[in-house]
């Protein structure tokens, strides 16, 4: 049995998501289909100006200069909305996480308990175990994950065992 006793931040629950954005599939898809958007209008506003002649050079650099953020600065927009996000549910006072948590890995559930919910869920609901940045996330469902920072941990060694742990009661989930 594994017992861990922690605060969520703000923070970890950016960290989190940030994470879990640069993973998903539907996340990529977007910004990819955003990329071939602004190259065809791109394409389209240089055909425009060969075979009508019309100076559209203004176009051109608005749809480049945006193209070019977007390509390198998603990351960056993608963590400002979500500090936003963040910022408003903290205004609200219903924050999408509980601050002080309780998790404890049983032989065939793990708890998490904080100060709003208790939660028991069977391992064999869970779907991937992916480390982050700054925390281990166990996911139980497409964007529900239970966030263990490492922090939390006493060693790496502790934290290895429960992957160890975790790896035995669903061997057929690769840890990422």
């Amino acid at each position: 049995m594994y017992i861990f006793t922690y605060n969520l931040t703000d923070h970890d629950y950016l960290e989190y998501n940030k994470h879990h954005n640069a993973a998903s599939p539907s996340t990529q898809k977007f910004f990819f289909v955003l990329k071939i958007a602004l190259s065809v209008l791109l394409g389209f506003s240089i055909l425009l100006n060969l075979l009508t002649g019309v100076n559209i050079g203004i176009h051109v650099f608005v749809i480049i200069f945006i193209g070019l953020a977007i390509t390198f600065g998603h990351s960056h927009l993608t963590t400002l909305i979500l500090k936003m996000q963040i910022a408003g549910f903290s205004k609200q006072g219903k924050l999408p996480y509980g601050k002080n948590v309780h998790l404890q890995f049983d032989y065939d559930t793990y708890t998490e308990t904080n100060e709003n919910t208790q939660t028991k869920i069977k391992y064999h609901c869970l779907e991937k175990i992916s480390h982050g940045s700054t925390a281990i996330y166990l996911y139980v469902g497409a964007i529900q994950a239970t966030i263990l920072p490492y922090s939390a941990f006493e060693s790496q060694a502790q934290k290895q065992e429960l992957l160890y742990f975790l790896n035995s009661k669903r061997p057929d989930i690769k840890i990422l």
